[in-house]
């Protein structure tokens, strides 16, 4: 059985076209809580972290006031382009880090909370906790699903930020991943997904715009145990030619992950050219 074709979209398409940056978000919450260190003072602390001090350790809160503000923003017809050349490739599972809904969008649904309302599904019925951690559910437009790794803001009490919720999101992923290998043992062949996590870990994962840095935990140990309990999967790391990160660069290669150096000059020239460089992979 071929292995499924997956997705792993970050945040940094969303800054190549100035849309918010982590920077912006850490500021605007900096200002609603009145935080009394300045951006230069946080800004060398874990992305995990940051959060938490700017907000007085009110994450929650914060997320329901970020989402009031970024909920509806709309693409710019360059984003959208290159979003819809991504999406023509033949991916089989579509997975996002993002809280906003950059794919949906280019999938044809409109930049509105009612309409993402209308797109949410679950592939099962859920308790109160399950939902909050999104294991199962997807926004589908278009006939195609979209995951949201780290939550939405259509529901802020789901994103993952700060240090206690990526804790929370890990203790999940540990406990479902247990129940999974045991579906998957007893029956490869006939094995039926159930979760974005399913095709994450059998799936071949081709991530883009995506920083991966040391306060991804959640992200890390899943490369990890993918790599230990799933073997035959790979996963692509597509990272332009001029970033240098040599230190999270060996830890990808020390965990399998395939860094994919695209040239270019700057990042509205990687993400076209890091399209082609995944259509190679994929019809590889």
């Amino acid at each position: 059985m071929a292995n499924k074709q997956v997705l792993l979209l970050g945040n940094g398409l969303n800054r190549c076209f100035e849309k918010a940056s982590w920077e912006t978000l850490i500021r605007e919450v900096q200002s609603q809580f009145g935080c009394k260190y300045t951006y230069a003072q946080l800004k060398d602390l874990p992305f995990s972290m940051q959060i938490v001090a700017a907000s007085g350790d009110k994450v929650d809160q914060a997320m329901k006031y970020l989402s009031g503000k970024m909920i509806d923003d709309s693409l710019c017809n360059e984003q959208r382009a290159l979003l819809e050349r991504l999406l023509t490739l033949p991916f089989d599972t579509l997975l996002t880090a993002n809280y906003t809904f950059e794919l949906e969008q280019a999938l044809g649904c409109l930049a509105k909370r009612g309409a993402y309302l209308k797109a949410v599904r679950y592939v099962k019925d859920c308790t109160p906790r399950e939902k909050q951690f999104g294991l199962y559910k997807r926004f589908e437009v278009n006939g195609r699903a979209v995951w949201h790794i780290h939550g939405d803001l259509l529901a802020p009490r789901t994103v993952i930020m700060g240090q206690y919720y990526y804790g929370k999101a890990l203790r999940e992923y540990q406990n479902y991943i247990a129940s999974f290998m045991r579906r998957y043992n007893a029956a490869p062949e006939t094995f039926e997904a159930r979760s974005w996590l399913d095709d994450f870990l059998l799936g071949d994962v081709h991530i883009v715009g995506l920083g991966m840095g040391s306060a991804e935990t959640d992200l890390w140990w899943l490369i990890n145990c993918k790599k230990r309990n799933l073997p035959d999967s790979d996963i692509y790391f597509y990272v332009p030619s001029f970033e240098q990160n040599s230190k999270r660069d060996i830890m990808l290669e020390a965990y399998g992950v395939k860094v994919i150096k695209v040239p270019a000059a700057g990042y509205p020239e990687f993400y076209a050219a890091a399209v082609n460089a995944a259509k190679q992979n994929l019809l590889a």
